[in-house]
């Protein structure tokens, strides 16, 4: 259990080190991971005591622009709030109103951080001490954007023919870019290279590749292992905004600690580090400009960077907006096993789509049933309402999982019956010696659910539930016939026919074959 003084940590933020502050911090931070914040006075009346100074403290520290101490504070409070109702303490007077005080301070505080063009500029070293193990010795060179043909190429034609598809992107960055430069800073990564997921994956957390990389940052299942991102049939590290981007982050290091030149570690991550090795030991040079032996994908990639991070340096001569000014503040929602996303998205005032491009890394409908205390992005106004409105749901609506009576049916035959992985049920299930058990269903015949699916799940996701719920269509290629032709033919989106057929990037298909279309 995690039990510290808020006077002590308030003399800490005033008089006392960042190293000391950070030892405190760090003990606010285990206990939020594991959950096991707990007001120190068991008496009620202390309990609002101890909250009301922590959120007069969190107040007097936005008068003093000390922005870094009162967002801490702002969130010790919502902690402080979540252990009272988890507790289930009713007889504490005014715990409404002042549970509507800190919302609308808090709500007053991100107002202010826009209005006078706030910039968090040191919360790194939250990030080193939760999964950061960056080495300040361990010096990186800065990133210098080349200016030749290539790049210009490339700068000229985001600018200018592809300006409205390059705005689309950009504004898509907005929910992950200051997240992924806080730990990139922890790291002690140029800036740029939080510009990286624009070519990778256009900033779409759900984006995949023909060779089945997924996320922002577009890992392999196999390298994707090497930095602890791991993946089953509920959830997808790779797809973690937080925790795939702390992988980004080593791997990009690892990479510069053995090619030691920018241009070599960004051909790397994307070709691979023996292939660029193998090119510049056929080529004899250490010169990336110089490897004109690379896949096109890769000659693509490095220019590509050079350009977006040239615009998105100086966003302003070319029309785009300050991201900055964008008010994404968010904060996590510690629930239980198998709560419907649906049911998060109601009580939060979101959409499900919102809420899955929050937390993309959630592959299901609800959450997985081993969760305990398992953290939700939710925008950080709303925590507190979302969590009232989810403790007076009834379980019908709150919970996917229902206990259905067991035979001694095979589990393989029950989870094609209900279109879900086996190992769901294993999950909810340790003992299957009573009459029923209990098993999660998906919803496929609600509308949120199978226009979600429809718009961003493809045949990479692997989702029986998502494939039944279609219209499967058999069709034989004939002479003449293309990708793009069959696609305007059945209305399909061109990608997702790629991707149900297994077909490579240039899109060769033959008279003859065999095509899968689901509509």
């Amino acid at each position: 259990m995690v039990r510290f003084s808020v006077i002590t940590l308030c003399l800490l933020f005033l008089f006392g080190s960042e190293a000391n502050a950070s030892k405190i911090s760090k003990r606010c931070i285990v206990g939020e991971r594991n959950k096991t914040f707990i007001p120190p006075a068991d008496d009620e009346k202390n309990l609002y005591n101890e909250l009301k100074l922590c959120i007069d403290h969190a107040n007097r520290l936005v008068r003093e622009n000390n922005f870094i101490g009162s967002e801490l504070f702002y969130k010790r409070a919502f902690c402080f709030l979540d252990s009272i109702e988890k507790k289930d303490i009713k007889t504490i007077d005014n715990l409404d109103s002042l549970s509507r005080s800190l919302k609308n301070h808090y709500s007053n505080f991100q107002y202010i951080k826009i209005s006078t063009n706030y910039k968090e500029e040191d919360q790194a070293f939250y990030y080193r001490l939760q999964d950061s193990k960056a080495n300040k010795s361990d010096i990186v060179k800065p990133i210098v954007i080349d200016d030749n043909k290539k790049v210009n190429k490339y700068i000229d034609y985001y600018s200018n023919k592809a300006k409205r598809s390059f705005f689309k992107i950009y504004q898509r960055s907005f929910p992950y870019i200051n997240e992924i430069k806080k730990i990139f800073k922890s790291y002690g990564l140029p800036d740029e290279l939080s510009y990286l997921p624009f070519v990778e994956s256009s900033y779409n957390p759900f984006a995949h590749s023909y060779s089945y990389a997924s996320g922002l940052w577009q890992f392999m299942d196999s390298t994707g292992e090497i930095y602890g991102l791991s993946k089953n049939w509920w959830e997808d590290d790779r797809k973690n905004i937080h925790k795939s981007t702390v992988a980004a982050a080593k791997h990009l290091k690892d990479l510069y600690k053995r090619f030691e030149d920018w241009n070599l570690v960004l051909a790397a991550y994307n070709a691979g580090s023996a292939n660029v090795s193998k090119k510049m030991k056929r080529h004899k040079t250490k010169d990336y400009w110089k490897l004109w032996k690379l896949p096109k994908e890769t000659k693509k990639y490095v220019p590509k960077f050079h350009a977006v991070s040239a615009i998105l340096n100086n966003f302003e001569n070319y029309g785009l907006e300050d991201y900055s000014k964008e008010m994404f503040v968010y904060d996590s929602l510690q629930l239980d096993s198998c709560v419907s996303l649906k049911a998060i998205a109601d009580a939060s005032n979101m959409s499900y789509e919102e809420v899955k491009k929050l937390n993309p890394h959630l592959r299901q409908w609800c959450l997985p049933p081993y969760a305990k205390n398992y953290p939700v992005m939710i925008p950080a106004i709303s925590k507190i309402d979302a969590r009232r409105r989810l403790s007076a749901l009834v379980d019908s609506l709150k919970y996917s999982s229902v206990d259905i009576a067991y035979n001694s049916e095979k589990i393989s035959d029950l989870a094609k019956k209900f279109k879900i992985n086996k190992e769901a049920i294993y999950n909810l299930n340790k003992d299957f010696t009573k009459n029923s058990i209990k098993i999660v269903v998906p919803p496929i015949k609600d509308e949120w659910f199978v226009n979600f699916n429809k718009k961003f799940l493809s045949f990479y996701d692997n989702e029986s539930y998502f494939l039944d719920c279609q219209k499967k269509v058999n069709y034989r290629v004939k002479r003449g016939d293309s990708l793009w032709k069959i696609s305007r033919m059945f209305n399909v989106n061109m990608k997702k026919l790629k991707g149900w057929n297994k077909i490579g990037s240039r899109g060769i298909i033959k008279p003859g074959q065999r095509l899968v279309i689901y509509l």
